[in-house]
């Protein structure tokens, strides 16, 4: 089976096909997770909620949240929105991704 990533170069749009089971075909962005997670756990705390409170207002389950924001799992966007409507912030800021700073010396 053969697989289509599209991508953009210079501007470009460039399809590139690949077999199914080539090890390029790996989809799971593991930085991205890591960095929605951190925001959800940041959100969470700064309105003050543990794990359990956020599991019962969502009605999504205590351990997938844990999951999420460990960046173990991957998510769907109706379930960051339904996270970010209890956090009372907009979806979109669940998936900003921010820089680290370095310290310079």
């Amino acid at each position: 089976m053969l697989l289509y990533n599209i991508s953009y170069r210079n501007n470009l749009l460039f399809r590139e096909t690949q077999m199914a089971d080539s090890p390029k075909t790996k989809r799971r962005n593991d930085a991205l997770l890591k960095s929605v997670g951190e925001n959800i756990r940041h959100y969470r705390t700064l309105k003050g909620l543990s794990l359990r409170k956020l599991s019962i207002l969502t009605d999504i389950e205590y351990s997938q949240i844990h999951k999420y924001e460990a960046g173990t799992v991957d998510t769907n966007i109706t379930m960051l929105s339904i996270l970010a409507l209890h956090l009372d912030i907009e979806t979109f800021e669940l998936l900003i991704v921010k820089k680290k700073q370095t310290v310079k010396d």
